[in-house]
């Protein structure tokens, strides 16, 4: 079986073939790879970073410390409108007024 992959690079596709034979007996551990999608214009690039760092923490308390430096996480950002969300697109406006709303209280 195989599967296409963006390049994280931007080189175009890479082709992802499953493990054979002694590496597949061994299981190898393999890089874990966290895909995060937003809308963009909503997270700045600070934002984006901090997302990057707690999500790494977030894996690497599950899969183990060793794993962090091969753990990749991708951040995509959707063309606002192209989110859809209760049979709508959803603009980066409509998040930015998300944003704003207070919390309601919980009882």
């Amino acid at each position: 079986m195989r599967s296409l992959l963006s390049s994280p690079l931007g080189l175009g596709p890479t082709k992802i073939q499953p493990r054979q034979g002694a590496a597949a007996e061994r299981r190898e551990p393999t890089m874990p790879l966290v895909n995060v999608r937003v809308i963009e214009g909503v997270f700045t690039s600070e934002q984006k970073q901090d997302i990057i760092a707690k999500v790494t923490d977030a894996m690497t308390s599950v899969e183990g410390e060793s794993l962090r430096d091969v753990t990749w996480v991708v951040i995509d950002e959707v063309q606002s409108g192209d989110w859809g969300m209760g049979g709508r697109g959803v603009t980066t406006a409509d998040v930015h007024a998300l944003q704003r709303r207070p919390i309601a209280a919980s009882s």
